[in-house]
Order: structure tokens, then C-alpha cells, then sequence
């Protein structure tokens, strides 16, 4: 069983300098800031790279592709309803019907759509799906749930969609128009409408298809969508065949109606602390609301009103946030700086000890440092290029063991693994963070920005 540490180190690189002439201005300060995100969530869920699908049950599902299985995580639009379960890899993403059958779609060797009950376990099998060397290892790349209670998934190396009946068996195959080198990557469905809402790998915006598989209209719109790096941007369709497209950068959702004409704009009241990380990677309905969500390692998603776009709620994770706040440089050898260390620990009664250590860049003699009362005591003698790291550990190195097998154990530079269990000094230049500080908003950006100068 994998175990998470209570909180992980957090680092930032101080440098150090000679004393400047008296007549020297100060440089100014740059406040330091640096975020970790703790998740409590299952740690085959991975809220970053999570799809997003609403159900016909107006749930919200959330997967996670994983590696030796994959996770679905069912949510209410409130956020107060949660459960999750694993499923089997290479999962795109998942859907529910109005009574809350689950239906997942899984590439790569599994190459199926796979029908869940509501406590996640396995109804059915449908693996009629091509997948290849040749044509790829990614069918099929969706699954969407009708109105009337079928499923649809896209078998797109073969240029169609299959309708299954929620037990089991394959309805009908519907046949969408080739393109060469350029599959269908995504889809939505309106039975009402007898329509599909594709989008083609390189083809602008999104092509409107009848059942019969004949073209009603094509939009140029600001999306796109693949199955192994979900939605760029966001669309989807209501329940009159309405198609609501967002691109990534933008607060404005635009309506193309059943003529594939506009039919209006929603201007989406995007909180300034709420702006999606890396935009908006997702956009569904459901409910009168608009379900958006980035890549943001703790917030799920954000809800809006379909009608006036005004923000409603983010739901989040269930996470602990350790937050560490700095006076910016240069600190002078021998004085106090300003230093806050906070830990939200979400709704836990959390107290851990901190401690502050430092070591000279590329040395590994740490040496504790004094914090007390919002202040740090920078010692007289530092001199040189420091990495400074927050920890509730009780020793600086923290060395992985196979029993513990914590993540913050394995260490990491530039966010890439490193090859060895143990930590070994970094190059000139170069930085290390713990898997787990990788997981902080922005820890490559902070710690970049965050170089104080100590003058003695």
C-alpha cells in the first residue's frame, strides 16, 4: 500500500553575495511565495490530467489513464457527493446513463467499452474496437451516453461510431466520413437532433453529422481534442442540439445553433483568483450549469449558470495546501527576515514542527535554522548559494525506503525522474525538488523567482 507523507519539503534557492559599496541602492525585492499541494484523494487519481464527462445522471466523472489500472471519480456539481474506483488502464474517459450505469472507454491493448454498475463493478465488454501498429493504440477514444439510455463509442480507425444497449450488446454502427490522417478524436451525440458533434484530428473547429452520416454544417471553432491529451478548449451539446464551444484562453462561450448559425454568447464571470490553470480544459453541461475545469493539481472543476455565466463554485479535493511566504532578497547575513509557514490542512487538526534547513549549493551539510514569530534568522557566517527547504522532517535528507515507499522519497530535477533511489547533489545550476513538490502549482517557476541575495 502506497503512503503519503503529512507535508513535503518545499525548496527555494537563496543566493548569496558580497557586501555592495555603501553608495549601492538595495535591489528591489522580490517576495517569495511557494505553494505544495498534499492530496488525500486515491493515488491512482491524478487531478491535473483528470477528462471530464458529465453523465446523463448529472454526475460528474472524472478518469485518470494510469498505467497498471485506471480511476474513475464520480462527483455531484455540488462537490458534496465523491466516490471513486479503479478500472482497468488506458482509460479516456467515462459517463453514466440517467440511472447511473456507468460506461468507460480504454485504448491500448484493452481496445474496449466497459459498462459499470453504480459501486464500479464490471456489467460488460464490448471490444470491437480496432486498435494497431499501424493505425494506433488509442480506441476507442470516447464514450458518450444518450439520452435514451445507449452508449455510443468511437471506433475512429474505422471511421464510425458504435451504439451499445447498457447491456452489452451493439446496437448499430453509424459511419462517419473519411479523412485521410486526420480520425475523429471526439464526439458528442444528440438523439433528439439525430446528430454527432465531431471533431477530426487537424480539421478546424467542429463538423455537425447526421445518423445517416451526411454533413449538416462545419463551424470553425476554437477546440480541440485527442485521447491522450483531452480537450484544448471545450464543447459540448444540450438537449435540443445546441452546440457550446470554449476556446482555451477565452471567457466566452459561443452557441451554434441546429443551423450551425451563432446563437448567442455566454460571458463566463471568471474570478481573477480563480483563472483555470493552463485554461480551460474542459467544458460540459448539465443541470442549467457549465462545467469547466484546468489543470490545477487540487480543483476539480468550476461551475457557472448556463444562462448568465456567472461563477458559482469550485469543488476541489480533499488536500492539505502548505504554504510558505518570504521576504524578498537580498537578506544581509546576520539579521531576520520575514517567514511564514502555513499548512491548511482541510478540515484535519494539523500541527506538524517545522524546520527550516539550509545547505550551500551543490553540498550536502544542511544545517538548521532558527524560525520563530513570523521571522528567520539568516546566521552570520552563510556565504554562497543556498538551497533552503521546509519539512516536518527531523532530518534534512529524506532517503526512500522500500517500506515506506512515499512519494516524496524519489527526487526529481526539472520535474523529470531521476535514475537511483538516493539523492545525490545536484550539477551547478540546477535544481531538486521531491516528487511531491512537483506537484505544487508552481515550483519550478517560485524557486526560479525566489533568489535573495545575503550579503556579510
Amino acid at each position: 500500500m502506497k503512503r503519503t507523507l503529512l507535508s513535503a519539503s518545499v525548496c527555494v534557492l537563496l543566493l548569496a553575495c558580497a557586501a555592495p559599496r555603501a553608495s549601492a541602492a538595495p535591489p528591489a525585492a522580490v517576495p517569495i511565495r511557494l505553494e505544495q499541494v498534499i492530496s488525500r484523494e486515491d493515488t491512482r487519481f491524478d487531478c491535473p490530467r483528470a477528462s471530464l464527462t458529465i453523465g446523463r445522471d448529472g454526475m460528474v466523472y472524472l478518469t485518470s489513464a494510469g498505467h497498471d489500472c485506471g480511476y474513475i471519480l464520480r462527483v455531484s456539481r455540488d462537490g458534496r457527493d465523491k466516490l471513486g474506483g479503479a478500472t482497468v488502464e488506458a482509460v479516456n474517459n467515462a459517463t453514466a446513463d440517467a440511472a447511473g450505469l456507468m460506461a468507460s472507454a480504454h485504448g491500448h491493448f484493452k481496445h474496449q467499452l466497459v459498462i459499470y454498475d453504480k459501486e464500479f463493478q464490471t456489467l460488460h465488454e464490448v471490444t470491437d474496437f480496432l486498435v494497431s501498429d499501424q493505425e494506433g493504440w488509442d480506441a476507442p477514444a470516447s464514450v458518450e451516453a444518450g439520452a435514451g439510455g445507449d452508449f455510443y463509442g468511437l471506433d475512429q480507425h474505422r471511421d464510425r461510431i458504435l451504439q451499445v444497449h447498457s447491456d452489452g450488446k451493439i446496437v448499430r454502427a453509424f459511419a462517419l466520413p473519411h479523412y485521410d490522417k486526420c480520425p475523429p478524436q471526439g464526439f458528442r451525440v444528440c438523439e433528439k437532433a439525430r446528430a454527432f458533434y465531431v471533431y477530426f484530428w487537424g480539421k478546424p473547429g467542429v463538423y455537425c453529422l447526421g445518423f445517416d452520416g451526411k454533413l449538416k454544417w462545419q463551424r470553425p471553432l476554437p477546440v480541440t481534442t485527442n485521447a491522450y491529451e483531452g480537450d484544448n478548449g471545450g464543447f459540448d451539446v444540450d438537449a435540443d442540439g445546441v452546440l457550446y464551444a470554449v476556446g482555451s484562453q477565452d471567457n466566452l462561450i459561443q452557441k451554434i445553433g441546429l443551423d450551425g448559425q451563432p446563437a448567442g454568447q455566454i460571458k463566463l464571470a471568471i474570478p481573477p483568483e480563480r483563472k483555470l490553470a493552463e485554461g480551460i480544459r474542459g467544458l460540459r453541461l448539465g443541470g442549467g450549469d457549465a462545467v469547466l475545469r484546468g489543470r490545477h493539481p487540487a480543483e476539480l472543476f468550476q461551475v457557472y449558470d448556463l444562462a448568465t455565466g456567472a461563477f458559482r463554485r469550485s469543488v476541489f479535493t480533499d488536500h492539505e495546501r502548505l504554504t510558505v511566504t518570504a521576504q524578498g532578497g537580498p537578506w544581509t547575513a546576520g539579521q531576520a527576515v520575514d517567514f511564514q509557514i502555513a499548512l491548511d490542512g482541510g478540515g484535519r487538526k494539523i500541527k506538524p514542527r517545522w524546520h527550516v534547513w539550509a545547505r550551500p549549493f551543490g553540498v550536502l551539510d544542511y544545517r538548521e535554522l532558527a524560525v520563530s514569530g513570523g521571522k528567520l534568522q539568516v546566521p552570520a557566517d552563510l556565504a554562497g548559494l543556498y538551497q533552503i527547504k521546509v519539512t516536518p522532517e527531523a532530518t534534512p535528507w529524506q532517503r526512500p525506503s522500500a517500506a515506506a515507499n512515499t512519494r516524496s522519497g524519489r527526487w526529481w530535477k526539472s520535474g523529470r525522474p531521476a535514475r537511483g533511489a538516493v539523492p545525490r547533489p545536484p550539477r551547478r545550476g540546477t535544481a531538486w525538488t521531491s516528487a511531491a513538490a512537483r506537484k505544487s502549482p508552481w515550483p519550478s517557476t517560485s524557486a526560479a523567482q525566489a533568489c535573495p541575495r545575503i550579503r556579510n
